[in-house]
């Protein structure tokens, strides 16, 4: 059982903050979260302790990397799995929404359906920047990210998104608002769908463009699942 400890000074506030922080990094980057079950924490810890103080290592260099490839090997063999069994409800999903009459399929695989559509008739290009709002969840409803709950919409250019939404923003007209549906291709392909694939779920992409101005498009993209 993990030793409660009291958080009160401000040395103590930013040493637990500052592992925080780099837990949610891990998680994000690379999806720690989802092995944990692989792993004993209090010897992960104490690997982190020993690594910050520069404390000897209580194994050897061949020791550390015979695990490290080992354990590799272990996630990728169980991450494979599970990628195949996750394309699949995603193909299948993906297959089944073609079939409502409201959903249009383009030649890269995108599907969308129109919510609305806007007065204008601007469309953004690959030059402009977006104004974007938007809120991503997995096909069982997860959010796994929004701009809505960060309080403000992010700022970037179609070219610095995944292929899908590159797509998206650079077909609707401004003032509509689409729902997107991705394969994983499109989206964060090998890599997303193996990370998403540890929880056996597929996600796809809702998107919505909001106003226009000048070079600044002003979008508002919502990722649903």
């Amino acid at each position: 059982m993990t030793k409660k400890v009291k958080i009160k000074s401000a040395k103590e506030k930013a040493s637990y903050s500052i592992g925080l922080t780099t837990a949610a990094y891990l998680n994000r980057d690379m999806d720690i979260g989802s092995i944990k079950e692989e792993l004993n924490i209090d010897i992960y810890l104490e690997g982190i302790r020993d690594g910050i103080l520069g404390t000897e290592a209580k194994i050897s260099r061949k020791e550390i990397e015979e695990a490290l490839n080992s354990f590799r090997e272990k996630i990728e063999k169980k991450q494979s799995k599970a990628g195949k069994a996750n394309n699949k409800a995603g193909e299948e999903f993906l297959a089944e929404n073609a079939k409502r009459s409201e959903i249009i399929t383009t030649e890269s695989g995108m599907q969308y359906e129109v919510i609305t559509t806007g007065e204008s008739e601007q469309i953004p290009t690959l030059a402009d920047r977006v104004k974007v709002h938007y809120r991503g969840t997995l096909i069982n409803g997860d959010e796994f990210d929004s701009s809505y709950s960060r309080g403000e919409p992010a700022i970037f250019s179609p070219t610095q998104v995944i292929k899908g939404w590159t797509e998206a923003l650079t077909m609707m007209t401004v003032g509509s608002e689409w729902k997107v549906y991705l394969p994983s291709d499109l989206a964060y392909g090998e890599r997303g769908a193996l990370l998403q694939s540890v929880r056996a779920k597929y996600w796809y992409l809702r998107s919505s463009l909001k106003r226009l101005s000048n070079k600044f498009p002003n979008l508002s993209a919502n990722a649903l699942a």
